[in-house]
């Protein structure tokens, strides 16, 4: 081992044991040259790596509150850019699973942590940021995404960049360019990201690859690892008192719906019948989809979308109500289609292929019943959408609903618990629980929370009574992540905030 090395392992040991909180640096390669990760294809050249191609690192185990940097340069995300080769390029990504791919994550249960930027002909002159703590599945409840257009030349490809990202154990991820904030995902729930990919990721092959000739440079990765509840926490108060009865309840849900039938019109062959295709297209020459679902179990309907995936670019159309219900998917033709309403209930700009859309249909769905919605579009470059005789995601309704009635008054807070030992990976604990209010209707009333100490308190001593919280030992695994941080360690640099 050098020395440089040796005095960066004895900094971030002594770092490691001062306190948890502090961001380490977790991954350092400059790229100049060669690199410690694993390559696969591209070159080095004068300022760092090339793709085509790929470099991945896996960081031993998840960051779940950090960030990462790395510098790019020859980059040119416009539109016309003879780099783009092909219909979607991964440039930067991480993930919590090795296989590296959100749609592999999409059959993975639990669904995995990733982010991606996405570079290609279809993204307005700069990127697509798209986040997730669930997989590929679709918004709202799945991944995030964001365009990010810009005006050509936006990005001078002689110039060098710096892409960030940030991500907090609340669930919000950044992405930053030269340090100026570009978009935030709030996603509510602690990103695990241990794989780093640059180049692009392990998406299948065909429409996904590298963004050519892009040069990277001074790859960084920063962060904590303390993931909530791991381990063994304090021991839990006592229960508080219960609420009293409430009327009604406020329960609800999200429910999701598959479509029953779905077909497409088409005037440039009026009496030709679509129903057993597996694809689903609109616009061009004015060609319409239908779609029908059947909403049974719900109650008041917040938020309803019909959710589809695209298996053709271009203009993702406007959606309408149909009143005619009575249309059979194996005979509606041109000639026979039923008139969609004129109103439209919300609309979709350009789609790309592969990738999962949502129009909102709230005012549409009062609740449980068949419904009918028509898709147009007056684009002459249309667009299509998978059929549920596809091999792809079919159509779906998701509907998020609440039954009537207020729930019943909260319990009293219970009395704290007394200390514990720390978890195997983790700093918090669960403090005591309130009571459950007595039920009444179709809702009970639920007893407030009890104290929490689930938040890091280095400062208190194990097994103090009535704090209901875990606290570090001065041995033992809660100092793994640490120790791995500082034997892997390759830099002099300990901390980033």
């Amino acid at each position: 081992m050098t020395r440089r090395r040796l005095t960066t392992c004895i900094a971030l040991l002594f770092a490691a044991l001062s306190g948890p909180a502090a961001a380490q640096t977790v991954l350092e390669d400059p790229l100049d040259g060669s690199t410690i990760g694993t390559r696969n294809g591209g070159q080095f050249v004068a300022g760092g790596w090339q793709a085509p191609g790929q470099v991945t690192w896996d960081l031993g185990l998840p960051v779940t509150e950090g960030g990462m940097s790395v510098n790019v340069t020859n980059w040119n995300p416009d539109a016309t850019s003879p780099q783009h080769q092909f219909d979607k390029q991964h440039i930067i990504n991480m993930y919590e699973s090795s296989h590296g791919s959100p749609h592999s994550a999409d059959g993975d249960i639990p669904k995995t942590d990733f982010f991606n930027v996405r570079t290609g002909a279809s993204y307005d002159n700069f990127f697509k940021f798209l986040s997730s703590v669930s997989g590929f599945d679709p918004p709202p409840n799945g991944r995030h995404e964001t365009r990010l257009p810009r005006d050509p030349g936006f990005i001078d490809p002689n110039q060098t960049y710096e892409l960030s990202f940030s991500w907090t154990q609340a669930g919000d991820i950044t992405a930053k360019l030269d340090g100026n904030e570009l978009v935030t995902h709030s996603h509510g729930e602690t990103f695990k990201l241990r794989y780093v990919f640059i180049g692009t990721d392990n998406a299948p092959p065909g429409g996904y690859g590298p963004q050519h000739d892009v040069i990277y440079s001074n790859l960084q990765v920063w962060g904590t690892s303390e993931v909530p509840d791991a381990g063994t926490g304090g021991s839990g108060g006592t229960a508080g008192s219960g609420g009293t009865a409430g009327s009604g309840g406020s329960a609800g849900g999200t429910s999701t719906f598959n479509v029953v039938a779905d077909t497409w019109s088409d005037p440039t062959a009026p009496t030709a019948t679509h129903g057993s295709d597996p694809d689903l297209r609109v616009g061009g020459d004015g060609r319409t989809i239908y779609l029908r679902f059947v909403v049974s179990g719900v109650g008041t309907v917040t938020n309803a979308r019909v959710l589809l995936e695209a298996m053709n670019g271009g203009g993702g159309g406007d959606i309408h109500d149909v009143d005619d219900d009575t249309w059979d998917e194996a005979t509606l033709s041109h000639v026979s289609r039923p008139t969609p309403s004129s109103s439209v209930l919300s609309s979709l700009g350009t789609v790309d292929i592969g990738s999962s859309y949502s129009f909102d249909v709230t005012p549409a769905i009062t609740g449980d019943g068949t419904y009918s919605f028509a898709i147009t579009s007056s684009e002459v470059d249309g667009s299509g959408y998978n059929a549920k005789e596809s091999s792809g995601m079919a159509p779906q309704l998701v509907v998020s609903w609440e039954s009537g009635g207020a729930g019943g008054t909260a319990g009293s807070a219970g009395s704290a618990g007394s200390g514990g030992d720390s978890g195997a990976a983790g700093w918090s604990a669960v403090g005591g629980q309130g009571g459950s209010g007595s039920a009444a209707g179709t809702g009970a009333g639920s007893g407030d929370a009890g104290l929490d100490a689930g938040a890091p308190r280095p400062a208190a001593s194990s097994g103090e009574d009535g704090c209901g919280c875990s606290v570090p030992k001065s041995q033992g695994t809660g100092w793994s992540l640490a120790l791995l941080l500082a034997v892997g360690a390759v830099v002099r640099r300990t901390r980033r905030s």
